[in-house]
């Protein structure tokens, strides 16, 4: 079975990638799949680690949307 007929019975994909910045390597991969097949669901997973140490209180406190 080949990579393209493997892709057309599947109803859910994840996309893995190591960071987010402008998203386009998960479009061009996202895009390639919908070609092959419109009806699939894909869920993209970004993962990012600081360069230093993350005091992850402090961002929240920072970035607090609620006041």
């Amino acid at each position: 079975m080949s990579t393209t007929e493997k892709i057309e019975i599947l109803d859910l994909v994840y996309v893995l990638d190591d960071v987010l910045t402008t998203g386009t390597h998960f479009k061009a991969i996202k895009n390639k799949i919908l070609e092959i097949n419109p009806d699939i669901r894909i869920i993209g997973l970004f993962f990012y680690k600081p360069e230093g140490p993350l005091d992850y209180y402090k961002y929240l406190r920072e970035n607090n949307k609620n006041g």
